[in-house]
């Protein structure tokens, strides 16, 4: 079969942690014959695992990745604002250390089940525990990252990481555990993210969430952010 007009690679971190070959489709949008040569491709070169993130305004994309084999799993929303030229939150807070990370491992457990390695049953549920996990070790190790805390034994259950360089700002992970939510203290932390961010030079901001997650997606439109792009995101498994 010849070589798909887009072409997959190989994702070397992904295929360590997970323990398999995976892939991605180099581009958002597919014909019925280059996501067949894809797939195929994929099986050649041992991956047993390849991403496609479609754009979601491409039916046919969305068909041609369906009818290769591939599997619908999440909708993948990304929203952004400006932020102001001021820092400026109501929320007392505090920039986690290395020995809050236990605690905030213990909000991150379950926190994170809408995304699509927990959605797609074929990835070890223990895995992708352990992926958020890495994301919360490097919240708060990594050089141009920061995950705020709110200061009070209140609202200590509940934490926002977001990174910033060259004026840009992105959250990564807000998670609030269950016998806090509907208090009004994930905007507020929220905010403290945020005002951390213009503190540290961002202009803007930008957060992605999956599209299930209405309660996510509320909280930031309430926050100022709006939709920038949708994708979906399937998982051939050749």
């Amino acid at each position: 079969m010849s070589s798909p007009t887009n072409p997959i690679e190989r994702l070397f971190w992904d295929s360590e942690f997970f323990g398999f070959g995976i892939g991605r489709v180099a581009s958002a949008r597919l014909t019925h014959e280059d996501a067949s040569a894809c797939m195929a491709r994929a099986r050649e070169t041992g991956l047993r695992c390849l991403y496609f993130l479609a754009d979601a305004g491409d039916p046919d994309s969305w068909r041609a990745a369906i009818g290769a084999g591939f599997d619908p799993i999440d909708v993948r929303i990304e929203l952004d604002r400006t932020l102001p030229d001021v820092a400026s939150t109501s929320l007392d807070f505090t920039i986690a250390v290395a020995d809050d990370v236990p605690s905030l491992l213990e909000v991150a457990r379950g926190a994170f089940r809408q995304s699509r390695f927990f959605r797609d049953g074929r990835f070890p549920a223990g895995k992708a525990e352990e992926l958020f996990a890495v994301w919360v070790r490097r919240g708060v190790s990594a050089d141009d990252g920061f995950t705020v805390l709110g200061s009070g034994a209140a609202t200590r259950g509940a934490f926002v990481s977001a990174r910033a360089a060259a004026g840009e700002g992105r959250i990564e992970l807000f998670a609030v555990a269950p016998e806090l939510r509907g208090r009004g203290i994930g905007p507020r932390l929220l905010d403290a993210g945020m005002s951390e961010l213009v503190r540290r030079g961002a202009r803007r901001v930008s957060v992605v969430t999956q599209g299930s997650n209405g309660a996510a997606l509320r909280t930031y439109e309430r926050a100022g952010f709006r939709t920038r792009s949708v994708g979906l995101w399937f998982h051939g498994w050749p």
